[in-house]
């Protein structure tokens, strides 16, 4: 059975002010991934346009050890998502 649901994430306005953040506070990839508590790997991929979406409470992490506005980096996104579910069996009745 097919459900739509709704997705609310943010998105990131440009990569290269994420980078220029990151190198006026002086944190490399790793460093904002230990505080922001996310892998390097997305930080590296946001960083480099890779990946331009993450969720709301990633996006407060990392913008919260940067010292700067959720507004200054990222964009809210809402988008209609699909999902498959399995239908719930019925009870037989004796």
């Amino acid at each position: 059975m097919r459900h739509r649901g709704w997705n609310f994430a943010v998105k990131l306005i440009s990569p290269d002010v994420l980078r220029q953040y990151l190198r006026f506070r002086g944190f490399s990839y790793g460093q904002l991934a230990r505080l922001a508590g996310c892998s390097k790997s997305l930080i590296g991929h946001l960083a480099t346009g890779e990946r331009r979406r993450t969720s709301v409470d990633i996006a407060r992490a990392i913008c919260r050890e940067l010292d700067v506005p959720v507004e200054a980096l990222f964009l809210p996104e809402l988008s209609t998502v699909m999902r498959d579910t399995a239908p719930t069996p019925t009870k037989k009745t004796a």
